[in-house]
C-alpha cells in the first residue's frame, strides 16, 4: 500500500531536513513520490525523536533519580 504526500506536507519535510540533519536519509525517501506507510511512520518517528530528544531526557531524568532516591 502506498499514498503520495501533498507540496504543502513535502515543503515542511524539507525544513525539517535542513533543521536535522541526522534524519535527512529517512526524510529523503519519504520525498519520493510514493511512500510506504512503513516510511511514513519513519519519518514521523524520527521527527519525533529530533524535535523531543532533549526534552524527553530531560523528562526521564528526574523520574529515574526519584525512583532511585531512597528519602523520596
Amino acid at each position: 500500500m502506498s499514498f503520495y504526500l501533498s507540496e504543502e506536507v513535502r515543503q515542511e519535510l524539507k525544513k525539517a531536513s535542513e533543521d536535522h540533519l541526522s534524519i535527512n536519509k529517512v526524510i529523503e525517501e519519504a520525498l519520493s513520490e510514493e511512500v510506504t506507510i512503513d516510511t511514513a511512520l519513519q519519518v514521523v518517528e524520527s521527527l519525533e525523536q529530533a524535535s523531543l530528544g532533549n526534552n524527553l531526557s530531560l523528562i526521564r531524568k528526574p523520574v529515574k533519580s526519584r525512583a532511585a532516591s531512597p528519602t523520596d
